[in-house]
């Protein structure tokens, strides 16, 4: 609701929470987004996450640990957690051309198999 009904106020937020991963090399800071994306859709599994995004799980728990420390906020703390999602989806709805490029935001969750 936030992102379709105040576009300015979607982008804030989402400068305030992602500040400091906003302002890596476009590339790695379109890694670790997909990587917390992908780790939502797949409620928090870096098993799953890893294997949608084929690579090993520690490295999913690493790239969330980098997370973590970029935005100074706690994946486990739901407040924390609400508000990266929300940026989240301040960053979907963005139209800049360099974002739809680097960062694929559609990102299904998976459903077979146990969770993690």
């Amino acid at each position: 609701m936030l992102v379709s009904a105040a576009p300015a106020e979607a982008e804030r937020v989402a400068r305030e929470v992602f500040g400091a991963l906003l302002e890596l090399k476009p590339h790695e800071s379109a890694v670790l987004t997909r990587t917390l994306r992908v780790w939502c859709a797949n409620d928090g599994s870096p098993g799953r996450t890893a294997e949608v995004l084929h690579c090993h799980a520690n490295t999913i728990r690493y790239r969330l640990r980098r997370i973590e420390d970029l935005t100074g906020r706690s994946l486990r703390s739901p407040q924390d957690l609400a508000e990266i999602v929300t940026a989240l989806n301040a960053c979907a709805s963005s139209t800049r051309p360099t974002d739809r490029e680097t960062e694929p935001w559609t990102v299904s969750p998976r459903t077979d198999g146990p969770a993690d």
